[in-house]
């Protein structure tokens, strides 16, 4: 018990020096821009910069202070009046963050980003028609990120089509991480909805399902109840070969 103790004492430690180095970092760097502010005031970026720094520092209002001056000052950059948005969805102004948004996809109809944070402010704001329309454009703009997939997966499942919301959780699956090149917490919950999804659809003769939640728990380095020579990169080809075999299915059903 003692061990334990010390151990959970030193990691606590760690912790709180990590978090204390992170925030001087945060500090030095928002004196940074505020002194390269001084010396150009009618600098978009120094703004935009110094905004997503205070915003990870918590500092709600002069976040939102220097994103608009940002956005004042260079009404063009959409990735500022992006960020502009996605705060003021984080504060509750869902209106304010709808108009930001969509002012950036007039100026850049075509970039997936706008679209997924789109599409997140109208499902936040319950509006799951024009969701639902966003996260297809995202999908549509980059067929390669499984983000899109899963967004478009979970607007689905909001209402109600859960054999769609199935098709698009397993593309996701099937994508993989894509350009991120590891697997995070995002990719492990898709496991899962495709599991839970499946059981719930009747889909279990194929063993979909357990091995998809294996997958999931081996993600979050939880335990399974498998070989212990099975590592998780194998349970996710698995997991994938599944689907590999599904979509073949599917191709000969529509060539038959």
């Amino acid at each position: 018990i003692k061990a334990s103790f010390w151990r959970h004492c030193r990691f606590n430690s760690m912790e709180r020096r990590r978090r204390r180095q992170q925030q001087i970092g945060l500090e030095d760097a928002a004196k940074h821009f505020t002194r390269r502010i001084k010396r150009n005031p009618h600098h978009a970026a120094h703004y935009h910069n110094l905004g997503e720094i205070l915003k990870a520092e918590g500092d709600t209002g002069r976040a939102l202070k220097a994103l608009h001056k940002a956005v004042e000052l260079d009404p063009s950059n959409v990735y500022a009046r992006n960020d502009l948005a996605l705060h003021l969805m984080e504060s509750g102004r869902l209106e304010d963050a709808t108009e930001e948004i969509t002012l950036a996809i007039e100026a850049s109809p075509q970039h997936p980003l706008l679209h997924k944070n789109a599409a997140a402010i109208f499902a936040r704001r319950g509006r799951y028609h024009e969701a639902q329309t966003h996260a297809e454009s995202a999908v549509r703009f980059a067929p390669t990120d499984p983000a899109g997939y899963r967004l478009l997966a979970r607007i689905r499942d909001i209402r109600g089509n859960t054999e769609q919301s199935l098709k698009f959780n397993r593309a996701a699956v099937f994508l993989g991480p894509g350009r991120r090149l590891q697997y995070d917490k995002h990719d492990a919950a898709a496991y899962k909805e495709v599991a839970v999804q499946s059981v719930g659809m009747g889909q279990t003769e194929s063993g979909y399902a357990h091995e998809h939640m294996d997958a999931h728990r081996a993600l979050l380095g939880k335990r399974v109840q498998l070989p212990h020579t099975q590592t998780t990169i194998e349970l996710l080809h698995k997991a994938r070969a599944g689907r590999n075999a599904d979509a073949k299915r599917g191709e000969s059903v529509r060539a038959g």
